[in-house]
Parts: structure tokens; C-alpha cells; sequence
């Protein structure tokens, strides 16, 4: 049987050299690449950086009390736990920064995060993440065992990517470890990236 393998396509609209508004990536896949069934569905409902409380109930939580308090950290955490593909989107009113406290857990299996944009033109992504001067915002990676191949994030701005080094956004790139699985087919759409939140400059040192 043949295999085929898909066109890489990029489309970067920017303001300047090194600012990102708009990024579409679609990175060729080895073989045939069958994406995997949704299972969970996480809805990030805080602007907190807070981890999960536990990654054995399923359920992204950050508070020990009656409230379910979802953050994008324990999203994640939750995501990475469960097998299969899994979705995470976004019920914060009016939107808002997440500002991180240290850097995001590497995404290692198949997810769609779905941020929310404006209604009107330039369609501004209404959840941003400030990487606050950490080395990555977001990293799409993978382990010896599970990939976040097939994953799609789109509809997010993250900025401030920076530790001294060259910052990045988001990484899409293999874990390191022996043995890890390659990461392929990872798509991001609509997201602004090393901009300020209106769009009109650098938001950071780096992208």
C-alpha cells in the first residue's frame, strides 16, 4: 500500500520581522493518519495557572471545594491523562490573560484547543496566554507511548515567550526522551502570536 504524505502549507500574515498575527501550520503526517475518537471534553472556565487536583478522577478541577475551577494548566494535565483525543475550550466572559507561573506540561496527546476571537475585524483572539518571560507558551509534543499528532489549536494569542533565550509560542516537536514518537499533523489556524493584545506591536521580546 502506498503511503502518502501531505503538503506542509503555511500561511503567516505579520505586522513585522518576528511578529506573528495569523499562523496556519499543517505538518506533513507519516503514512496514513487516522484521527483518533473524541473522548473528553475539558472547558477552561479561570484565568488562574493552577494545577489539577487530581489526574485520576477525569475531571478538570483546581478547587477543593463545591466550585469545579477548570484552568488551562490542569486542562491539559487532564487531557495528557485520559487516552484518546480530547477537546479544550474556553467559558471566560469577555476573555482575559493567563499569565503562567512556569511553563505549561508538554501536550502529549491528540487535542483540540479552541480559544474564542472577536466578532469583527481583526478578529483579535479574546484568550491570551502570557508566557511571562518562559521559555514556551504552548508545546505539542510526545512521549514513549502517546503523540499529539492530529492536534488543532486555533483562536489564541500568546505573547512574551522569552527566557533569555530565543522564546517560543508554540513548539511542536518531539519530547527528547529515547524512544519518544514523532509529532506530525499538528495544525494551528487563526492565532496570534508575539503580538500585543490589540495587535499593533510586539508583545514580548521574542516570538
Amino acid at each position: 500500500m502506498l503511503a502518502y504524505r501531505s503538503l506542509r502549507t503555511a500561511i503567516i500574515v505579520g505586522l513585522a520581522a518576528g511578529i506573528v498575527l495569523c499562523l496556519r501550520i499543517t505538518q506533513p503526517a507519516p503514512g496514513n493518519a487516522h484521527a483518533a475518537p473524541m473522548f473528553n471534553t475539558f472547558t477552561v472556565n479561570s484565568l488562574l495557572d493552577t494545577a489539577d487536583l487530581s489526574l485520576l478522577d477525569g475531571v478538570c478541577d483546581v478547587d477543593p471545594g463545591p466550585l469545579t475551577t477548570c484552568t488551562l494548566r490542569a486542562a491539559i494535565q487532564e487531557a495528557n491523562a485520559q487516552p484518546g483525543a480530547d477537546t479544550i475550550g474556553f467559558t471566560i466572559v469577555g476573555g482575559g490573560t493567563i499569565t503562567l507561573l512556569s511553563i505549561l506540561p508538554p501536550i502529549t496527546d491528540q487535542v483540540t484547543i479552541t480559544g474564542t476571537t472577536a466578532i469583527a475585524p481583526p478578529f483579535q483572539p479574546q484568550v491570551r496566554i502570557n508566557a511571562n518571560d518562559l521559555a514556551l507558551g504552548l508545546w505539542f509534543s510526545s512521549n514513549a507511548l502517546t503523540t499529539s499528532s492530529n492536534s488543532i489549536v486555533s483562536g489564541l494569542l500568546v505573547r512574551n515567550a522569552d527566557a533569555g533565550t530565543t522564546g517560543i509560542a508554540i513548539r511542536i516537536a518531539p519530547g527528547g526522551g529515547v524512544g519518544d514518537l514523532a509529532v506530525s499533523n499538528v495544525t494551528v489556524t487563526g492565532c496570534w502570536l508575539g503580538v500585543n493584545d490589540a495587535g499593533t506591536g510586539a508583545g514580548g521580546r521574542r516570538t
